[in-house]
């Protein structure tokens, strides 16, 4: 097999509170990449082998999220904005179109209105900054 299509992924802010569903974030042109990188921890010493630098590896940094998309429902750049402005933590999710998914734990960081041109779309971006460790979950695992 050559690969799977990514088109049909979809980010998803999990319900908390009141909310009556899970929300999704519709539309979207682009999810960002995923991935960690952990710190790197200097513990060389006079005994270090070889006068060689030693390291060992840190806390790891998931990053943010990004994606973006067409703002067609103005009612979600509302419901962003608002989320940006709480600062809360929340638990999104992303599904693929092979069935797998990411859950991700997250503030959302940055959320904006794209430019608006003559021949253009209205559109969004965003950014969620992940909180703590990210989990995926393939096509068909048992949760």
């Amino acid at each position: 097999m050559a690969g799977t299509q990514s088109i049909g992924t979809k980010l998803w802010l999990k319900k908390a509170g009141s909310e009556a569903s899970d929300t999704q974030i519709a539309h979207l042109t682009s999810v960002g990449e995923m991935a960690g990188t952990a710190e790197e921890i200097d513990v060389t010493d006079h005994d270090s082998p070889g006068q060689n630098k030693e390291y060992i590896a840190g806390a790891v940094d998931y990053g943010t999220q990004d994606f973006e998309g067409n703002l067609c429902d103005p009612s979600l750049a509302e419901k962003m904005f608002a989320l940006l402005n709480s600062k809360a933590t929340r638990e999104w999710y992303i599904t693929y179109t092979d069935g797998s998914r990411t859950d991700l734990k997250g503030a959302l960081q940055s959320f904006g209105l794209g430019e608006r041109t003559t021949d253009g779309l209205n559109t969004y971006k965003g950014s969620i900054r992940i909180g703590e460790q990210p989990t995926y979950t393939a096509a068909g695992a048992s949760e």
